[in-house]
């Protein structure tokens, strides 16, 4: 999965810094895990609307 999240800043190239990535996939996963509506992604995973 380290792969698919470049560290890098000449391979990232504009947008979110990579840090935050991680917390967004972390949010994906536990949404699907859990089966619980958007709205309900608790905040340390960010925004429910950007995830």
């Amino acid at each position: 999965m380290k792969a698919l999240l470049p560290i890098d800043a000449a391979n990232r190239g504009r947008g979110w810094r990579p840090g935050q990535n991680r917390s967004i996939i972390n949010g994906i996963l536990w949404r699907l895990r859990c089966g619980t509506p958007w709205r309900d992604v608790p905040p340390k995973y960010g925004n429910w609307y950007t995830i």
